[in-house]
């Protein structure tokens, strides 16, 4: 496990047990393109945004597991993948050259279940209707740029909800002294 800069325990940058098929075998690229604001509103996150680019990849060992790579621009070129790590990715683009890709700090999610949003983004970028997955891999790369974004708006609310207790005071003790 990590600590983050504030020595909080995170599971980011850590394939965890349920995630560890991932590691095996190639995935093979279904499609790509940009997240639509229509899944957003249906399953919320802070961790993807309307436009971010993303590409879902089947595995070639079982057929109903789904990798949706969420953030990357250089992944997104990538016909095949074999993951070696949490950060780094054997790519095999169109023309067949391997290359290795290395990502920042991200999070990985698995679930063994059906999940909806994964077949969602595969009927949007194919246009077609597919068969439910029985397992999906959601990969968030580069997930520091998200959480930097996420820490300065906290920090904007926060000041801005100060700046306005200071006002609110000052107006009140403008009201008092003037009754006086």
């Amino acid at each position: 496990m990590k600590k983050d800069s504030r020595g909080v325990v995170t599971h980011y940058d850590k394939i965890t047990h349920r995630c560890h098929r991932i590691l095996s075998g190639m995935w093979n690229l279904i499609c790509s393109g940009r997240y639509p604001t229509d899944v957003l509103i249906r399953y919320g996150g802070r961790l993807v945004a309307p436009g971010d680019p993303y590409a879902v990849f089947q595995s070639e060992n079982e057929h109903v597991d789904f990798l949706a790579v969420f953030r990357s621009k250089s992944i997104v070129l990538c016909k095949s993948l074999r993951i070696k790590s949490m950060q780094t990715f054997e790519c095999i683009d169109g023309d067949g050259a391997t290359r290795l890709i290395e990502i920042g700090h991200s999070h990985l999610v698995c679930v063994e279940y059906a999940f909806r949003l994964v077949d969602e983004l595969v009927e949007h970028c194919t246009n077609a209707k597919v068969d439910p997955n029985k397992f999906s891999a959601l990969y968030y790369a580069n997930i520091e740029i998200v959480l930097n974004k996420f820490k300065t708006s906290c920090g904007l609310a926060l000041s801005s909800n100060i700046l306005l207790v200071i006002a609110s005071a000052l107006v009140l003790i403008f009201v008092i002294l003037h009754w006086r």
